[in-house]
């Protein structure tokens, strides 16, 4: 059974956590059955730069871009760095 998850001000948001960006303080969290918090943190961000995606509203985002565009600069980004 899922163990319930409390947040308060000192803790990061639930999403920081379930995207690997930050680590939770207590409990596991796994991402298609894959436990984030005993994979190394190189591996971690593999992963994230392979299956999650994010959408920031107002970081690291060109602004002479619009959103698609923007999206497509990561994206040619991420191919370039796999070969």
């Amino acid at each position: 059974m899922p163990s319930r998850v409390r947040l308060d001000t000192a803790s990061p948001p639930l999403l920081q956590i379930i995207g690997g960006l930050d680590r939770s303080t207590s409990g596991t969290v796994e991402f298609n059955g894959m436990d984030l918090s005993r994979m190394r943190e190189t591996r971690v961000t593999r992963l994230r730069a392979r299956s999650i995606g994010f959408i920031f509203q107002a970081f690291n985002l060109i602004p002479t871009l619009n959103a698609a565009e923007n999206v497509e600069t990561r994206a040619r980004s991420a191919r370039r760095r796999r070969g």
